[in-house]
C-alpha cells in the first residue's frame, strides 16, 4: 500500500527514465494518469482507496496482479 504522491513520485522517475532512453514520446502522459488508468476496473491492475482516516488516496496491487507477478 502505498500513498498516491509517493507512487506518482517514483513512476515519474521512472518514467524519466525510460523517455531519456527511448525517447521523449515514449509514454507521454504524466505518471497520475497511468495510475488512474490501472486502477480503473476494465483494468484492474492496481487498487485505489482511501484508508481510514485519510484523505489521500493509496494504491495497492490487485490479487490477479500479485498472482501474475508471482508467476513471472
Amino acid at each position: 500500500m502505498l500513498p498516491q504522491a509517493d507512487l506518482a513520485a517514483v513512476l515519474e522517475d521512472e518514467l524519466f527514465a525510460v523517455r531519456a532512453r527511448a525517447g521523449p514520446d515514449s509514454y507521454p502522459k504524466p505518471a497520475l494518469e497511468y495510475l488512474t488508468d490501472w486502477a480503473d476496473p476494465a483494468r484492474g491492475w492496481l487498487r485505489k482507496f482511501y484508508p481510514p482516516g485519510s484523505d489521500d488516496p493509496h494504491f495497492d496491487l490487485t490479487p490477479p496482479t500479485e498472482k501474475a507477478i508471482a508467476w513471472l
